[in-house]
């Protein structure tokens, strides 16, 4: 099944984390 559920959460996180990235960045 490749990928576990604290996989795809890491994934989900990182992803949260650059669209908040670059909410700052159009922002500004």
């Amino acid at each position: 099944e490749g990928a576990s559920q604290s996989d795809i959460a890491k994934e989900l996180g990182v992803t949260r984390q650059t669209i908040r990235n670059w909410l700052k960045r159009l922002g500004n």
